[in-house]
């Protein structure tokens, strides 16, 4: 995991090396107070990398909902970006 921000938003970087197992995590983004959070999720099936079916679309970013309150699965092999908006000027 790292992250970076803005003035106003904070950004996770989470990447998932199992290869076949999704990780739970709890998020704790200290003091900074998110209003809304989303994920940009790319992952895919662990067979996708041994087929010669390569098709851009399997890896393509998937934008979900994340409730930051509850544990957050992160799939097998998988990199998530996780944007939370918070309040201006929080550091």
């Amino acid at each position: 995991v790292t992250a970076s921000r803005t003035e106003d938003r904070l950004f996770l970087h989470v990447i998932n090396l199992r290869r076949q197992q999704a990780v739970l995590a709890d998020i704790d983004l200290g003091a900074f107070r998110a209003k809304s959070a989303k994920a940009y999720e790319i992952s895919a099936a662990p067979e996708f990398e041994v087929t010669g079916f390569q098709s851009v679309r399997h890896l393509a970013p998937k934008e979900k909902s994340i409730d930051l309150t509850k544990r957050c699965e992160f799939p097998a092999a998988s990199v998530t970006v996780i944007e939370c908006d918070g309040e201006r000027g929080f550091c």
